[in-house]
């Protein structure tokens, strides 16, 4: 009795697991000439600095009470995506959620002989890894400059047009 009594708690435990569904998804951002990172992300955000030379994003999502088709159904439609401005024409890098409002999803599933609605409990995590170049400007961490020591000097207006071909103003 106790063995029938072990085999089916293992049983529903496994019936309950198969229905969540874990993926992680990154994404690298080169820097270029940017002096400045501002993240306009939504969710639960983390932000670390790292040794890397490249911003990367790793987003994990953990889907409960759905199939993994559910999942990938959500990815290829780009729920979480993170878009990245072009770094070779701005000297800020943008960092956005293309989807800022992930509505609540139920799904239809068959318990105990019946067809009831069950929500998908989704968890999504975002961890952006800054080159340790960059520091934070505020408490939330959502913009990074670049440190002084690495900025590039570039020739101001003023500079250029300081001197000619022949070298006199």
């Amino acid at each position: 009795m106790l063995t029938r009594l072990m085999f089916v708690c293992v049983l529903i435990s496994f019936v309950q697991l198969s229905f969540a569904q874990r993926k992680v998804l990154h994404k690298t951002v080169e820097t270029k000439e940017a002096a400045e990172i501002n993240l306009d992300l939504v969710g639960n955000v983390k932000v670390e600095a790292w040794a890397g030379n490249v911003v990367m994003t790793e987003t994990t999502v953990l889907l409960e009470n759905a199939a993994a088709s559910v999942l990938q159904h959500f990815i290829d439609n780009g729920r979480y995506d993170i878009a990245a401005s072009d770094p070779d024409s701005s000297v800020v890098l943008v960092l956005t959620s293309l989807n800022k409002d992930r509505e609540a999803v139920s799904i239809r599933r068959w318990i105990e002989g019946e067809q009831v609605q069950v929500d998908v409990i989704e968890n999504v995590e975002t961890t952006v890894f800054i080159p340790e170049e960059f520091v934070p400007q505020d408490d939330e961490k959502t913009v990074w400059k670049l440190k002084p020591e690495f900025l590039k000097d570039t020739p101001t207006p003023i500079d250029t047009t300081m001197t000619s071909k022949s070298g006199t103003p």
